[in-house]
């Protein structure tokens, strides 16, 4: 890989030696290093010490954090942040709040896509990381030190709290919530506005919160339909045993 060091902010459009095309507006910190025939469109702003691979495409107004790490094929639409400050904080006897810090980065691995909107916090110490071929949507959310393994589909607003752990080629549908430090195997399928409060530790098709096989899922759902139905019925059998022992 050739790569060029940049440190500089272009206000038109520049070709680099490397191959690359910079479009209008865009920042790039000081050592950040960047491969062969990369594209960072309108406004991206890349910080310091960035590491991009070849072939990757930047999206405008991409906003990539100092000492983040961008595999090869590496593909962000607009208005995402890769890097932003990891969400931590400790507070006192009177309930004030004071930042802990985010020394850590972010680990793209290659063939990675993130959607619009998103955001990947830096990890409180050491790295957040999403692997290789790993298709991320639109409004996503990925806290600190989150671990997303290979070749997953994570689809709208997906929101992972911090320190958890995803496996290889996992799938969700829209608004999925997984809380802190908990694990979700691999070949995991999350549907119906998953809700992962604990670890899930077997392949399969879960729905739903409380998380539960989407087969138990969805004859739950067929009786909570009826509920109230069901609940004027006992209401009236009650009221009709009751009057019966008075008689």
């Amino acid at each position: 890989m050739e790569e060029l060091i940049l440190g500089r902010c272009a206000s038109v459009g520049i070709v680099d030696p490397s191959g690359g095309n910079f479009e209008p507006r865009v920042v790039v910190g000081a050592g950040t290093v960047i491969g062969r025939n990369s594209r960072l469109m309108a406004g991206v702003v890349v910080e310091n010490d960035v590491k991009i691979g070849d072939r990757c495409i930047l999206h405008p107004n991409v906003v990539i954090g100092y000492g983040c790490r961008l595999g090869s094929d590496v593909e962000i639409e607009s208005g995402t942040v890769v890097g932003s400050e990891g969400f931590g904080f400790a507070q006192d006897a009177k309930r004030n709040s004071y930042p802990i810090p985010q020394t850590g980065i972010v680990v793209l691995e290659d063939r990675v896509r993130l959607g619009a909107n998103s955001c990947i916090d830096r990890a409180t110490y050491r790295e957040t990381r999403i692997k290789a071929g790993t298709k991320m949507d639109n409004l996503c959310h990925v806290a600190h030190n989150v671990q997303i393994g290979e070749n997953c589909l994570l689809t709208a607003m997906l929101c992972v709290a911090g320190s958890t752990t995803i496996g290889d080629r996992v799938m969700t549908s829209g608004q999925t919530g997984i809380i802190d430090h908990v694990s979700v195997c691999s070949d995991a399928v999350l549907l119906h506005r998953a809700g992962v409060t604990k670890d899930v530790e077997k392949p399969g098709v879960y729905a739903g919160l409380p998380l539960q096989p989407v087969g138990e899922y969805m004859k739950n759902t067929a009786v909570m339909k009826n509920a109230v139905e069901m609940r004027r019925r006992i209401g009236d059998l009650e009221a009709h045993f009751e009057n019966q022992s008075k008689t």
